[in-house]
């Protein structure tokens, strides 16, 4: 059996969202096919992007979830794969064959039974849509006031910034090193991939410091007339 690995936001390129269809029509070909549909949420899972799955914005069910980072706030590395009801039925009955020394790793199991609690207790996914929402808002307005950003995308507190020379030619900019060293030494930390800055701040962030980090970068950008 064939099967189909997909990000429903590709993170490490930009936090790249796909257009409306584009999941679902994914889902019909896998179904009319017989192809098994796998969710890549490593970057977009466990609230992210303001869903417990990023595949959720689009009504999307896929067959299997990949998963890790979220799972145990990163306090602990671990990694999992969540399957639907027809494939775990099938292990009923047929024996996985396949292990590894760190299999169900007891401390890695207790980080994330405890980071589950506490994403529930404290209802993270609902925060991360509210400031979510928020932070796009506000990143659009810096779009506005700054000429060398030519696009902004986001989904909950997965977000990023695209910075060219020219917005007409959408051409790159050249260095963001600069822009990236000043913000990490005025306590705004972040990381980027060329020319794009990726901003994706904890889950527990609230308004307040989620509007002082804005103004730094404001700052920022102003400061070196980006």
């Amino acid at each position: 059996m064939a099967a189909i690995f997909v990000e429903p936001i590709i993170g490490g390129n930009g936090v790249i969202i796909p257009p409306d269809g584009y999941l679902q029509g994914m889902r019909a070909l896998c179904d009319e096919y017989g192809i098994l549909m796998v969710s890549d949420e490593v970057m977009t899972g466990w609230g992210r992007t303001g869903a417990w799955f990023a595949v959720e914005h689009w009504g999307v069910s896929p067959d299997m979830i990949t998963l890790s980072k979220g799972v145990t706030s990163s306090y602990f590395p671990l990694g999992a794969v969540l399957v639907n009801d027809r494939i775990a039925k099938h292990f009923d009955q047929n024996v996985l064959s396949c292990g590894s020394t760190n299999c169900a790793h007891p401390i890695g199991c207790a980080a994330a039974s405890a980071s589950i609690d506490v994403y529930q207790q404290e209802n993270l996914v609902n925060n991360s849509a509210v400031m979510g929402s928020l932070l796009y808002e506000k990143l659009l307005e810096l779009k506005e006031k700054h000429r060398t950003i030519g696009d902004v995308r986001g989904k909950g507190l997965f977000s990023a910034i695209e910075f060219v020379e020219d917005r007409s030619t959408k051409e790159p900019l050249d260095d963001l090193g600069p822009a990236v060293k000043l913000l990490r030494e005025k306590g705004f930390w972040t990381m980027n991939r060329r020319h794009i800055l990726i901003v994706a701040p904890p889950l527990i962030i609230s308004r307040e410091e989620l509007q002082e980090s804005l103004l730094i970068l404001d700052d920022v950008l102003t400061q070196l007339k980006l």
